[in-house]
């Protein structure tokens, strides 16, 4: 080594290099961090004896390998290979667990239940973070004849109870993919974030429950970018969910989720106060998208506001017609905030209101609802209210293409309904509102209270209750000023009223 602490290259031999190394490794205790103590970082479970070979029960010697990491801390990792489970793991306290793939048809390291009605982790404490981690159920043949819609599935993946009955979950799955299984994540309590994960075949995909020990804290639930293939759908199992909840569920996002070919429903259960739905894509559902039940919801309705934003719902066409269901339907769910929804084909309609006051409806698009009209005999519209009153409607746009008055309505209410509608289009639909309910605003034909518009000449079209005024927008001294239907009819008789000079 020069003046300057450099290796001089020349006329020096290897063994004088190797030395001069080991000697400045051995001054930053390089030496001291010993084999043992990077095996404790990060840990094997073939360390353990597991063999991944898809034959032999690895149960034991994971939950080994499982009871050392959460004893001395590190990561447990899962090298590629397929491990069969045939009694539970079970997780403690708080535990780091990794895998090496993101789907089944990589060269993964996949977890796979080694027999029917089993959990295949339980985890019964906080902060646990599962990452590339690929689990199937026991029901295996992911064909759609036998448990491609999860409607065999007797397994659940991953479970989260705290084991002392608190409801702090406060842990992370990411990067995972779960087939085959009657739920895919169970968790009971408060704080789960799942994200960039796929789920296939699961009757349940994700199954929320509060903590008995903290109903009205149901919160800080986050889904993000996740992936729903095949869950229940085609009609195999009615009550097949993506994402359920069951308790007073707030404060929590689910965000940008796609609901693939096969599903049944996306969601169903309460949205209480700062619960939101942004985001979701679903292609060819078969049931009601999303379901709201707010029934029982403590404090008070004033307390609840929601939001579900940004949807696009599309069901089968053709043959498979009769299948597919509402974009929307709430149950006791008001204050709701319901914006940008788009349909297309759908059996049902966009929204469905029952017991659900207080909400506002805007940008909605919905083409040719109910395509199967004709042979059906059902009559259908693109929004129904139900003993829901003071609903803002702004901004909707009906189009039938496939066959002319597909649509019965754009707005069916009852007589305990009441809305205030503006700025509504329709194309081949019989009428833009049908029922005894109250309805107020800029709306054009409107079947029930008396309506205030706008233009040159007396309407000619559309039926119009007594009392509708239709204001000359081009008025003159000497000529009508506006015109009032007296009688009700399509389009009713009108009296002008002359403006003076």
């Amino acid at each position: 080594m020069n003046a300057n602490g450099a290796i001089s290259v020349s006329n020096i031999k290897s063994e004088d290099i190797f030395q001069e190394v080991a000697n400045d490794v051995n001054s930053i205790n390089y030496r001291s961090y010993t084999i043992s103590g990077r095996f404790d970082e990060e840990v094997s479970v073939k360390a353990f004896g597991a063999k991944g070979d898809g034959v032999t029960d690895d149960s034991v010697n994971i939950q080994r390998a499982i009871d050392f990491v959460t004893a001395k801390g590190g990561v447990l990792i899962f090298p590629t290979g397929v491990y069969r489970i045939a009694t539970t793991l079970n997780i403690i306290t708080s535990i780091k667990m990794k895998g090496t793939g993101l789907t089944f048809y990589d060269k993964a390291s996949k977890l796979v239940c080694g027999s029917p009605n089993m959990t295949l982790f339980n985890l019964g404490g906080p902060e646990n973070y599962i990452e590339n981690m690929v689990i199937q159920g026991y029901e295996t043949d992911l064909s759609d004849i036998v448990n491609g819609y999860g409607q065999a599935g007797t397994c659940i993946g991953f479970r989260f109870a705290r084991a002392n009955g608190s409801k702090d979950i406060d842990s992370y799955i990411t990067g995972c993919s779960a087939a085959g299984f009657l739920k895919g994540v169970e968790a009971i309590g408060s704080n789960l974030k799942v994200t960039d994960t796929l789920f296939t075949a699961c009757r349940f995909s994700l199954d929320f429950y509060a903590a008995a020990t903290a109903p009205a804290d149901f919160r800080g639930f986050i889904v993000d970018n996740t992936r729903f293939h095949k869950c229940g759908g085609n009609g195999y199992t009615n009550d097949a969910i993506c994402i359920r909840t069951t308790g007073i569920f707030k404060n929590s996002q689910l965000t940008n989720l796609f609901a693939d070919v096969g599903t049944n429903m996306l969601y169903y259960g309460a949205l209480a106060e700062g619960a939101c739905i942004r985001g979701v894509i679903s292609r060819y559902a078969t049931g009601d998208l999303i379901t709201v039940v707010n029934s029982g919801i403590t404090p008070s309705a004033a307390y609840q506001h929601y939001q579900i934003t940004d949807v696009s719902f599309q069901t089968p066409t053709g043959a498979t017609a009769t299948a597919g269901g509402w974009a929307i339907k709430l149950y006791d769910a008001p204050g709701g905030n319901i914006s940008g929804v788009s349909t297309t084909f759908t059996r049902k309609g966009l929204i469905s209101a029952v017991n659900s006051s207080d909400l506002m409806l805007s940008g909605l698009f919905a083409r040719n609802i109910n395509v199967d009209y004709f042979s059906s005999g059902l009559d259908c519209d693109a929004i129904e209210l139900i003993n829901s009153v003071d609903v803002q409607i702004d901004n909707v746009f009906v189009r039938n293409t496939l066959n002319s008055n597909q649509t019965r309505s754009v707005i069916n209410l009852d007589a305990t309904s009441s809305c205030n509608i503006r700025q509504i289009s329709y194309v081949n639909v019989t009428n833009i509102s049908i029922g005894e309910g109250s309805i107020t605003g800029e709306c054009y034909n409107a079947r029930s209270a008396p309506s205030m518009t706008y233009g040159t000449v007396v309407p000619t079209k559309g039926f119009y209750r007594a009392g509708s005024i239709h204001i000359n927008t081009s008025a003159t001294s000497g000529g009508p000023g506006m015109w009032i239907c007296t009688t009700a009819g399509s389009p009713g008789i009108w009296k002008a009223f002359v403006l003076g000079s």
